[in-house]
């Protein structure tokens, strides 16, 4: 029962986001949109509305994706209440899903496994048959991400880069198979092969998990008031429409590329290569493995 609930969770959060897509592309609803020039859209020439739909139309797995991480989309919509209400419904159907998805995981993890199988392969003939055209495989991490609604309109926002770093974490051979086994969301061939490589491992050895923040866009927002917030939105903000200005900035393809570095660490005790890179997973290289 509870996978059926799922199922109409998914195919109502798909009917919505169509809807949404329909919205934006009314020319009657006066949106205005302010779409950043970003790495995703590189070498494509695309309109400031084509990019606002593509951006609810990425929601596949692309061929040598990482399933865990999302694609970004940094834009500032100024939007009507219709519209606004609308997308508002669509980040409901979002968190309806996700949370209904985490309670089929926790209530019967193989019936998870075999559901998020579904998504990735099996759900391409009935969106055909919806909506007019296919689907690849959908990411739940594309499906799960939500857009920003401000419901004031603030005085400025500006987008900034954050740097990638990273955090250590000593854990258990038991502990590190066991977050193996929680990525139901990952290739079960790819967890397989590492979870058979930690079995190897002594019992007693300790393990060293990588967590890294991702490098990615931020934005900062003033409102009215002087008040200020921060956000990391995959996806564009949505303001109320107003006569207001509102002072904007963007980062463009450019600064990411300029400012983007590849993370390194420091532990020299940490050998190189991951042993479950799914995970972040690294072992102590040999010297320091006996002084644990």
């Amino acid at each position: 029962m509870l996978q059926q609930e799922v199922a109409s969770l998914l195919d109502q959060f798909m009917d919505m986001n169509q809807r949404c897509i329909k919205r934006v592309r009314d020319g009657d609803t006066g949106l205005k949109i302010h779409m950043a020039d970003w790495p995703e859209f590189a070498n494509i020439e695309l309109d400031p509305l084509a990019k606002l739909t593509k951006s609810l139309q990425d929601l596949e797995i692309r061929p040598g994706d990482d399933a865990r991480k999302t694609r970004s989309y940094p834009g500032i919509i100024e939007a009507d209440t219709a519209t606004i209400e609308l997308f508002c419904a669509l980040n409901e159907c979002k968190t309806n899903f996700k949370v209904a998805m985490q309670r089929l995981k926790n209530e019967s993890p193989k019936s998870h496994r075999l559901f998020c199988e579904y998504v990735k392969t099996g759900i391409n003939k009935t969106r055909e048959e919806r909506f007019g055209r296919g689907f690849g495989p959908l990411s739940l991490n594309h499906i799960y991400r939500h857009f920003v609604i401000l419901q004031e309109r603030p005085r400025s926002v500006s987008y900034s880069w954050t740097s990638r770093s990273s955090s250590m974490v000593i854990v258990t051979k038991k502990e590190a198979i066991r977050a193996l086994e929680d990525l139901n969301e990952a290739m079960p061939h790819h967890l397989e092969i590492q979870r058979g490589v930690l079995a190897q491992l002594p019992d007693t050895e300790p393990l060293v998990k990588v967590i890294p923040t991702t490098a990615g866009a931020k934005a900062n927002v003033v409102y009215r008031n002087g008040q200020p917030a921060t956000f990391k939105p995959a996806l564009p903000i949505m303001i109320p429409q107003g006569d207001e200005a509102v002072r904007m900035k963007f980062l463009s393809a450019h600064d990411v590329q300029r400012k983007s570095s590849r993370l390194q660490r420091t532990d020299k005790k940490v050998e190189d290569t991951p042993i479950a890179p799914s995970i972040h997973l690294y072992r102590y290289k040999e010297d320091f493995r006996s002084k644990r």
